[in-house]
């Protein structure tokens, strides 16, 4: 995600690190909530200290990378929710066969 010279090189890292993470086949959720936490802190703390335009486009930049987050974790849990289904359908007609 492109980030510019308002946003801070920490958060820069901790957004590459969500990225990198997000990509991996079966991510950590743990050590997402932590990366995203830790993100959330920084992200309060530079708000803080930013004003008018800069404060506006900084802010911009951090909802519009939220929402490619919620894009990715939909995605993947979409994926999950679809295997789970698959499992129960299993799950039924292996007992249904039992029973027979």
């Amino acid at each position: 995600m492109n980030q510019t010279n308002i946003t801070p090189e920490h958060i820069k890292q901790l957004c590459q690190q969500i990225d990198e993470l997000l990509a991996s086949p079966d991510f950590d959720t743990e050590q997402l909530n932590l990366l995203l936490a830790e993100r959330d802190s920084a992200i309060n703390l530079q708000l803080a200290q930013l004003q008018g335009d800069a404060l506006r486009v900084f802010s911009q930049q951090q909802l519009d990378y939220n929402q490619h987050i919620l894009a990715v974790v939909k995605g993947e849990f979409g994926q999950i929710e679809s295997q789970l289904g698959n499992f129960m359908k299993a799950r039924k007609a292996i007992k249904k066969y039992k029973k027979s």
